[in-house]
């Protein structure tokens, strides 16, 4: 399936993976309503799309995205209000990530501020070059935060970790986003292609069925009781036991064969 490029999106297709490159290098890749736009298509096509198995996130240039461009906000005289803009681009752009039904990797190579960063913790999985950092200063410009930034904080940090960086504009190095778990693993510069490479290979070839499966366990038993999530479970457990995936694993445990997924249990070091 073909992906339509825009000025400010560059979408590339290889080996089951499909990489979103955000291309504002100018801008540290503020978001854009045209951007926006690009993205939100793009991962609704890479949703149906059976070539897609896995989706990168990243930035041209020096960084991941700024956040909002917030020149664009101004130029438009009023024409944008910021409920339109949260309803119209960035709610469903972050609950097409949040919600996107194969796996996801945020590639932050750069600053991710604000919006920019809100976007990259909706990922599953967050790789971060060593020089870039999380940038949070909705508060610092008299707002709140916004588009699934106070969601993606207080569940991977607790209530009183996401309120000081909240409060004070937080700025997190990838050492500090690493050891507080807002990031997968940290690359040494130059390094980070290679390291998005690893878990992409890894998650290409692994079982499909049961990463969406595992997916949707893990996102409802963020709100839901021990007997929904147990129910859940067996339902789930029903479907990926009849699965060609799991066929295959058991063919070659009982031939005294490599688990054709064995090499998947760990994540890439």
């Amino acid at each position: 399936m073909g992906y339509l490029e825009s000025s400010t999106l560059i979408c590339r297709q290889e080996r089951g993976v499909l990489t979103l490159t955000m291309n504002r290098a100018e801008a540290l890749n503020a978001l854009t309503s045209e951007m926006l736009d690009a993205l939100i298509a793009a991962l609704t096509a890479a949703e149906s799309d059976d070539e897609v198995r896995v989706v990168v996130l990243t930035g041209s240039g020096r960084g991941f995205s700024a956040g909002q461009d917030l020149g664009e906000l101004n130029n438009k005289e009023g024409q944008f209000s910021v409920e339109t803009q949260l309803r119209q681009y960035y709610r469903p752009l972050i609950q097409r990530v949040a919600n996107f039904a194969k796996p996801t990797i945020a590639k932050i190579n750069g600053v991710a501020a604000g919006a920019g960063a809100a976007l990259a913790m909706a990922c599953d999985f967050k790789l971060m070059d060593r020089r870039a950092r999380f940038h949070l200063a909705f508060s610092q410009m008299g707002l709140v935060l916004d588009s699934g930034a106070s969601y993606f904080l207080v569940h991977a940090l607790g209530r009183t970790r996401a309120l000081e960086l909240a409060f004070f504009g937080g700025s997190l190095s990838a050492q500090d986003a690493l050891a507080l778990g807002l990031v997968n693993q940290i690359a040494e510069p130059g390094e980070l292609d290679g390291l998005t490479d690893e878990w992409t290979e890894r998650l290409v070839l692994g079982p499909q069925l049961a990463f969406r499966l595992i997916k949707q366990e893990l996102r409802q038993a963020e709100g839901a009781s021990l007997g929904e999530i147990l129910e859940l479970e067996t339902a789930f457990q029903i479907e990926a036991q009849a699965s060609l995936d799991h066929q295959r694993a058991i063919d070659a445990f009982m031939n005294k064969q490599p688990n054709p997924f064995g090499r998947h249990v760990t994540p890439p070091k």
